[in-house]
């Protein structure tokens, strides 16, 4: 693997060709000092602030993981948000879809464990569940008001 700080650089300047900027707009985009970002890519500075990662990586519409690696991770999905973004809208989708199912499932689970109680444990989880109810009301109120004020 070559040096990530290369790797860095390199993909920095490929953002900027692909947006048609140069480092002075690039500088002025992310609110970085233009002495400062030029002198990070004459040295190849291993010690440039997260910070101005995180500005740069703002102003070029992509994510310091892209920066540093060549890759974002999200959910243990891998992405490559320059070279096929379309994949991080369908991963995103599908991440919603397990979610979903999720909540789905949990709600089958709830409903299974009620199905086993008797009468008795019943009519003491609708009790339970309505003093619930009712403290989330409460609190809804009382956060109401403060509101209103």
């Amino acid at each position: 693997m070559g040096d990530i700080r290369m790797d860095l650089y390199d993909r920095i300047e490929e953002r900027i060709a692909g947006m048609g900027i140069n480092k002075r707009e690039l500088a002025d985009k992310a609110g970085v000092p233009y002495s400062t970002l030029i002198s990070a890519f004459t040295r190849r500075s291993t010690s440039f602030s997260v910070e101005h990662i995180q500005k740069i990586a703002d102003a070029l519409d992509t994510t310091v993981d892209y920066l540093l690696r060549g890759f974002v991770k999200v959910n243990g999905i891998v992405f490559d948000p320059i070279n096929n973004p379309i994949a991080i809208d369908e991963s995103m989708a599908q991440i919603d879809d397990l979610q979903k199912d999720f909540r789905r499932k949990k709600i089958t689970g709830i409903v299974r464990i009620l199905n086993t109680l008797g009468f008795a444990e019943l009519e003491a989880a609708d009790k339970i569940i309505k003093a619930l109810q009712g403290i989330q009301t409460h609190v809804s109120d009382d956060n109401g008001g403060a509101n209103d004020a």
